[in-house]
């Protein structure tokens, strides 16, 4: 096949973005990993529920198929087997049952046929916990690949906005980064991690989407970031969502629960039909705004379908507007205020309480006696 040939010649030669399929796929975390040391924690735990933990499924006879240059918007509550679907793809863990293929249409080969090596050449993926090594800013792109130049590096980080940023840098690309990224915020992170799929350029690519706020120009760069990775025409893009405005750029969506896909199908197809799980999240989760200003919904809990609306309701006109409200509380607040800082002073400072008083006191008598002449 294709992968056993040598991927090299034929990645140079032809750029194909990758088809993915899951045949009947069925998986359990061993004990003793992640998956089972986190329920091992929970004080809630029934006795013989860690037992059956060990042997409860991730994923459950899971059977999709994704089309080569097709983005996949992956959704579900947390626990739903949505990053046991990344990690399978990426062969962190191979299947208990199943089979999973990528491939070029129809020479798919099954992943554990395909050196590791190889797979991992053309499968990128981005977690939402960036992994940063004690290294220079370049071995950290690069993953110590010195036949990655850096004009292509420093040209990467121009197009994702971070030129400056590394132009900052004490010794540019040669400064050296903390381990665990200390030091950098949530956003820089992020971008770091893009810029290594920039320059890996694979043909699937599976982002775990960061569910943390950032600043709003930070966001910026990163949604220009995301939009230029998943359009290229050669790429195929598996993005777990954790935001309902990320589903916008998919082409089909699936919706998971307890390892299980209860929703699957064209977005457009699903968006429009009011009996879909993904049109009841969009109505509670996602208005009509400008770009830019979609709230940040998040799909760990999936929401309950809105409740019909009834008859409208008229509001009361304004009486006052809102400057002058603002100031009526301000006034309304005054004494409250005064009585506390009063609090504060006989609870922590009786002293100056008692200078305060006596300073009262001789300001009120010699007023009385000014009144008296």
């Amino acid at each position: 096949g294709r992968w056993s040939r040598g991927l090299g010649d034929v990645y140079k030669r032809q750029r194909d973005a990758l088809a993915v399929v899951f045949r009947n796929v069925s998986f359990v975390y061993p004990a003793g990993t992640d998956r089972v040391a986190d329920r091992a924690g929970d004080p809630e735990a029934q006795e013989g529920e860690l037992g059956d933990a060990r042997q409860a499924f991730a994923l459950h006879n899971l059977s999709f198929t994704l089309q080569p240059g097709r983005v996949l918007g992956l959704l579900g509550r947390t626990g739903s087997g949505k990053t046991t679907i990344a990690r399978l793809l990426f062969r962190l863990y191979d299947p208990k049952e199943g089979v999973i293929l990528v491939g070029d249409g129809a020479e798919a080969t099954d992943i554990r046929q395909i050196p590791l090596s190889e797979l991992r050449r053309r499968v990128g993926i981005v977690t939402q916990d960036v992994q940063l090594f004690q290294a220079t800013v370049r071995d950290n792109l690069t993953f110590f690949d010195a036949n990655v130049s850096d004009e292509r590096i420093r040209g990467v980080l121009v197009e994702l906005g971070l030129g400056s940023w590394v132009q900052a840098l004490p010794q540019g690309l040669d400064t050296e980064l903390a381990s665990g990224g200390q030091g950098l915020s949530a956003g820089e992170a992020q971008l770091l991690a893009l810029a290594r799929l920039f320059l890996q350029d694979p043909d699937l690519v599976i982002l775990d989407e960061a569910s943390s706020r950032l600043d709003p120009a930070t966001e910026r760069l990163i949604e220009r970031a995301l939009d230029r990775l998943l359009s290229a025409p050669h790429r195929t893009a598996i993005v777990i969502a954790h935001r309902l405005s990320t589903v916008q750029r998919a082409d089909e969506v699936l919706i998971m629960e307890e390892g299980r896909i209860c929703e699957y199908g064209a977005r457009a197809v699903l968006a429009d039909d009011p009996a879909s799980r993904l049109y009841r999240l969009l109505q509670t989760g996602l208005a009509e705004r400008p770009p830019g200003d979609e709230p940040r919904s998040t799909l760990s809990e999936e929401r309950a379908p809105a409740p019909e609306p009834g008859p409208p309701v008229r509001p009361p006109a304004p009486e006052a507007s809102s400057g002058q409200l603002a100031r009526e509380d301000k006034l309304a607040a005054l004494p409250k205020r005064a009585w506390w800082y009063v609090w504060r002073l006989i609870r922590y400072r009786p002293g100056f309480f008692a200078l305060y008083t006596v300073a009262l006191v001789l300001l009120w008598a010699g007023g009385q006696q000014a009144r008296t002449l």
